[in-house]
């Protein structure tokens, strides 16, 4: 399978995306990008298995080879990000090979070839049933973050208390932030969230 995208725009959703990739992963393939291609959008996952973060992208021109549109590859972090942040705003055609694995990066100056794993060896996310969904202003949620999350715990020994608890339902959101000796609440009420 080979498809056609723009090198910056894909170098752009990756690195809003990277922050989930951890330095010792948990599983070894924890480490790649997951590339999806589905018809013409590429979705591309990363994990930590705590936190999944997808983002899709509208692929210019897919070339399949003739059994199906789908693919899915897991490609190292790495690598891929130092290649693209060497390459000028361009198009950029990928390829992948199915059987090998091998992803293959055709830009105006060369080609780059990257060894990659099964897509269907990265970890699935979960289904969420039951979706409850709230609107909240973006300056309410930055506040709310900006004021609770210095009072969370920097230490190590303490993974439970080093982020925000989100208390989110349709009367209020509030928002908890603890270190276990300080403590921060913010709260916001009704009319700023819409269910």
């Amino acid at each position: 399978m080979k498809f056609i995208v723009n090198s910056f725009a894909l170098l752009k959703n990756l690195s809003t995306i990277k922050g989930v990739i951890v330095s010792n992963p948990v599983m070894l393939i924890l480490d790649n990008f997951l590339f999806e291609v589905k018809g013409s959008v590429l979705h591309i996952t990363a994990s930590d298995l705590q936190i999944s973060t997808t983002i899709q992208m509208k692929l210019e021109k897919v070339e399949t080879d003739g059994s199906t549109d789908e693919a899915s590859i897991a490609i190292p972090s790495k690598m891929l990000l130092d290649t693209l942040q060497n390459l000028s705003d361009q198009p950029l055609e990928v390829g992948f090979d199915p059987d090998t694995y091998l992803t293959t990066l055709h830009t105006t100056h060369g080609t780059y070839k990257l060894s990659g794993e099964n897509g269907e060896d990265f970890p699935l996310q979960p289904k969420l049933e039951n979706r409850n969904s709230l609107t909240l202003p973006a300056e309410v949620l930055s506040n709310a973050i900006k004021y609770t999350l210095f009072a969370a715990s920097t230490d190590e020994l303490k993974p439970a208390m080093s982020g925000v608890y989100f208390d989110l339902d349709p009367q209020a959101a509030k928002f908890i932030g603890t270190d276990g000796r300080k403590l921060s609440k913010y709260e916001s009420k009704s009319e700023n969230i819409d269910s």
